[in-house]
């Protein structure tokens, strides 16, 4: 294997030191002098490098990893090649390993490791959402934030998407890593989303108790001991672990596929409930797609067909139908006729007929898998939701004035602006930040949050010029931002809340203790959601005070977004929840509703006069004070949603499959024409 020497550049980056190997590469911490940063850089391998299949799978996985975004996974900012050599550059993250980790501390506190590895799981949830397998989780790929307390699942470089591939390569020679490999694997049978379920039990094994699974002095008795002998019980070999464990990884690592977890997302659940004493009980599904799917698991439903661009669904589970509503739920609604292709962007088009298929999630963050990538992480998917993208923080789109704009991220670095009525670009802000992970309007400016910048950017939409640079406190990723009457806020790393004085453009006060990964604003407050934490943060602009909100909640809360009467969270357990603000500042109290969703939703915005929620290739409109799913709209089968706004009379999404715009119109419900935008577009708002 080639090393690079100190100050060699590649690809544009000067090597500063080595800081990693492993079996696909070296990992050197390398500085990217265009942009001055501090990056990891991996070398992959040359008789990896100079297999042409392997090439091609590069260059697909990682346009692929470089499109996920996750609290947990971290996305790469180029993969390249320089005089023969593969590299890929990512974020460069100061921290250790979970390997270290429980090296030094010979076993973590039951607590501890639930909760790290319900981070990685959750990483892993995304990843299967789109298809992708991991196929080497071990503590080495785990690194742990200087807090101690944030996990960041890393090198997916042994991911496959191909359905016929197996444990094996074509030469034979397995892959993986032995402590922690699935049997499927050492046998070379089909592998999907359970082998890295697998491989996470025997992690969470090594977290409890300090040891491997299986400490067999050679590799073929490792190897027998994965295919034969019974998962091995923590709270025999470790002192003080909760007996609840023992079931967690004896399913987790159980030796056929069909009687494991159907996601690592439920194993991570039930270790959770495993450090509290109990037992997890709930139903479980496949969030997994694609070659990552398991072929007989109770997956995640496909969206009904129906004749139509939009179809009127019969009443959610719980809810009465609607007087004179036939049996059945009430007919389609008629499709519109289609446009013309040549019609401008922005012209409502019938939407395509659904077909009966799988729904797709997209992750959060959300939220990435990469072939031969050192993983490193940081920020959560905010797809929609919230003040980061529901146009005004929240105002639910009841101003009476409309919106001078939709400003959407794209190129990670700029924001475009489009006209709300017709869709056209009105203007490109170049040079915002440099790498964009949210937009608010708010306060008569547009709020970009610069996640490697460490920024909040104000835009004048007057001029449509950066106005101000906010610096945020170092040593924290920027997650959230939101905008609206009640003010400036942002939301970095796990821990810290802050609000920013637009009189001044500084930081006028902070919040240490109660972090967020999406925020919104509304009926006086602001409001984190945290998914880690199980809970919402009502945040007082007078002193930042913070108000814990968990009662009525449903598991993992992921989206915000703030309508005229009501704050509405949703749910990583198929629920969204209705916070509602008694007068005085009285404590909130929720409601929970079914919603049609997965285990992994796509996003969340309130305005319109409705509550809208998509995933994948799907919008639903719920009514804003009961709750009832009102209609399921269709966007087309090529779409994939990662954000959503509403504003200016409809609703907005971004397509991650192609980079486009939609827009919904509120009234009729019809799909426009995709608004094509040059660059990949991430995050949008609404407003002035």
């Amino acid at each position: 294997m080639p090393t690079l020497s100190l100050g060699q550049v590649i690809g544009g980056h000067r090597i500063e030191s080595v800081a990693g190997r492993g079996g696909m590469g070296v990992v050197y911490k390398a500085t990217d002098l265009a942009l001055n940063r501090v990056v990891a850089l991996k070398l992959i391998a040359p008789e990896l490098a100079e297999d042409p299949e392997f090439r091609t799978r590069f260059k697909r996985e990682s346009e692929i990893a470089a499109s996920l975004d996750h609290p947990n996974v971290i996305p790469i900012y180029h993969a390249g090649e320089d005089d023969g050599l593969l590299y890929v550059t990512m974020r460069f993250v100061e921290g250790t390993d979970l390997r270290e980790m429980v090296a030094q501390q010979g076993r973590l506190e039951p607590a501890h490791a639930a909760r790290l590895v319900s981070q990685v799981a959750s990483a892993l949830d995304a990843a299967h959402t789109r298809g992708l397998v991991h196929r080497d989780i071990k503590p080495a790929n785990v690194l742990i934030g200087r807090d101690g307390q944030h996990a960041y699942l890393t090198d997916f470089g042994l991911t496959k998407q191909a359905s016929s591939q197996t444990g094996l390569t074509k030469t034979g020679m397995m892959v993986g890593t032995l402590d922690y490999i699935a049997p499927e694997q050492l046998q070379g049978g089909a592998i999907d989303a359970r082998a890295d379920v697998y491989a996470l039990g025997a992690v969470l094994y090594q977290t409890l108790t300090g040891q491997v699974p299986y400490p067999r002095d050679t590799e073929p008795a490792k190897m027998w001991a994965h295919m034969g002998e019974p998962p091995p019980r923590a709270s025999a070999a470790a002192p003080g672990v909760p007996p609840q464990f023992d079931d967690v990884v004896m399913r987790a690592m159980a030796k056929s596929p069909e009687d494991r977890y159907l996601s690592a997302g439920d194993l991570g659940r039930a270790a959770i409930a495993a450090a509290q004493g109990q037992v997890l009980s709930r139903s479980e599904r496949s969030v997994a797609t694609g070659d990552a799917a398991p072929d007989q698991a109770d997956a995640v439903a496909g969206a009904p067909a129906s004749a139509g661009a939009t179809r009127m669904d019969t009443p959610a589970p719980g809810w009465p139908a609607p007087a004179g509503t036939p049996p059945g739920g009430p007919p389609p609604t008629a499709a519109a006729p289609a446009r013309p292709a040549t019609a401008p962007p922005g012209t409502p088009r019938a939407g395509p007929t659904p077909t009966q298929r799988r729904r797709r999630a997209l992750p959060f963050v959300v939220g990435g898998a990469v072939l031969a990538l050192v993983l490193i992480v940081v920020v959560i998917v905010l797809a929609g939701g919230g003040g980061s993208d529901n146009g005004g923080g929240g105002a639910g789109g009841g101003a009476a004035k409309p919106p001078a704009g939709v400003w959407v991220v794209t190129g990670e670095k700029s924001l475009t602006r489009l006209n709300p009525k017709t869709g056209a670009v009105v203007a490109t802000v170049r040079g915002v930040g440099r790498k964009l992970v949210g937009v608010a309007t708010g306060q008569g400016a547009v709020w970009a949050l610069d996640e490697t910048g460490l920024q909040v950017v104000r835009v004048d939409p007057k001029s449509n010029r950066v106005a101000a640079r906010v610096p945020l406190p170092s040593g924290q990723t920027p997650n959230a931002v939101a905008a609206g009457p009640e003010g400036v806020y942002v939301a970095t790393g796990p821990s810290i809340i802050a609000r920013v004085d637009p009189a001044t453009n500084r930081l006028a006060g902070r919040e240490d203790g109660d972090g967020a990964y999406d925020l919104t604003t509304g009926l006086g407050f602001a409001w984190g959601s945290n998914f880690l934490d199980g809970d919402v943060k009502r945040i007082t602009p007078s002193g930042i005070s913070v108000t814990t909100v968990k009662n009525g909640l449903g598991m993992e809360p992921r989206f915000i977004s703030a309508g005229p009467d009501a704050v509405w969270v949703l749910n990583s357990d198929r629920t969204m929840s209705r916070l509602s603000q008694p007068p005085g500042g009285a404590a909130p109290t929720a409601r929970k509703f079914p919603t049609e969703t997965s285990k992994f939703p796509g996003g969340l915005a309130v305005g319109e006069n409705a509550v809208w929620v998509t995933e994948g290739s799907t919008l639903w409109r719920y009514d804003p004070q009961t709750g009832r799913l009102l209609q399921t709209i269709d966007l087309g089968s090529s779409f994939v949603s990662n954000a959503i706004a509403t504003g200016g009379g409809a609703v907005w999404l971004t397509n991650f499959s192609s980079g486009q715009v939609e827009r919904v119109d509120a009234r009729t419900r019809q799909v426009s024409q995709p608004i094509s935008i040059p660059g990949k577009t991430t995050r949008l708002a609404v407003g002035p």
